[in-house]
């Protein structure tokens, strides 16, 4: 596995309180955050004694950076149920999928992803199960981003008198989400003459996205000044890479960037794959060819 490694332009963002890094289809940006001015208070969805004979299924929407807290204590006994908590209908990997039997407890499930969730909390059950069976579940939107402990809002732009440091999410680079499924970011931070000088690693599938906040606050009265440069280490079986590292290199919109290049490529790997799996059959071919005509020529020998 051949890997290289690209350095970013230095981004200057405006930031009110706190900075995350967000990867939509290949396209790096840093988001600046600030706090809420009001207070979200997590919302009660449920509570009360559930009949599961028969298996009971909820489905919910989850926006980016809500979440739900379930909690569950079995109340039957001589029966047996399969409780799961699955995302369906999204690309989503960062938050695995949950199936126990006869769970008990509590499960917390944020979505840290950019994009709108489907979850589904199912109890189905799997022996024993009559009209006596029975869960007492509460169930509860989560709204705090549970990283920084804050509940936080995107900045609108309106908030920074700098111009050359805007609040507003900058795009980073881009990559081609095919060729690079694995992508490691290496954060770093003012440099030594910020505010806050730092330094984080996230490692990404390209295909799924991510969304995650820095657990650093930029706790200014004013909006801060922040300096930043990604260090970007991609991978290629081939040793091809296609990447724009450096947004000021870019002149063209994101979605267009590679054109009819994601069908070409599909093509070309198709190819490649014939012609390994042509060798293979080749390479496979002459060695039995090979180890047959010793072994004849052999017998022949041994006969004189």
């Amino acid at each position: 596995m051949a890997t290289e490694k690209y350095v970013s332009d230095k981004t200057q963002i405006g930031v009110s309180d706190y900075l995350g890094a967000a990867v939509i289809h290949g396209v790096l940006w840093l988001v600046p955050y600030r706090k809420m001015t009001t207070n979200i208070e997590d919302r009660h969805l449920f509570e009360g004694t559930v009949n599961v004979q028969y298996g009971q299924v909820s489905d919910y929407v989850l926006a980016p950076g809500e979440g739900l807290r379930i909690e569950a204590t079995k109340l039957s006994t001589g029966d047996s149920f399969e409780c799961s908590l699955l995302t369906w209908d999204t690309d989503d990997g960062n938050s695995p999928d949950v199936i126990v039997d006869d769970f008990q407890g509590l499960i917390t499930h944020i979505n840290d992803t950019p994009d709108d969730q489907n979850l589904r909390l199912s109890i189905q059950p799997l022996f024993g199960a009559t009209e006596n069976s029975r869960y007492d579940v509460k169930i509860s939107s989560v709204i705090s981003d549970t990283t920084i402990n804050n509940t936080i809002e995107e900045d609108d732009g309106s908030s920074s008198p700098y111009q050359d440091y805007p609040s507003v999410p900058k795009m980073i680079a881009a990559w081609d989400i095919i060729r690079h499924k694995t992508v490691k970011l290496d954060f770093t931070f003012g440099y030594g003459s910020g505010e806050i000088t730092g330094q984080e690693t996230i490692i990404v599938n390209s295909n799924e996205g991510l969304t995650h906040v820095f657990p650093f606050n930029w706790s200014k009265t004013n909006i801060s000044k922040v300096d930043v440069i990604v260090n970007i280490m991609i991978e290629d079986d081939e040793g091809i890479f296609s990447i724009f590292p450096k947004i000021s290199k870019m002149d063209v919109n994101p979605s267009d960037l590679y054109g009819e290049y994601v069908e070409n490529l599909i093509e070309y790997q198709s190819y490649i794959d014939d012609i390994k799996n042509n060798r293979e059959i080749q390479e496979s071919t002459i060695a039995d060819s090979s180890s047959s005509g010793g072994s004849n020529s052999s017998t022949g020998s041994s006969g004189y």
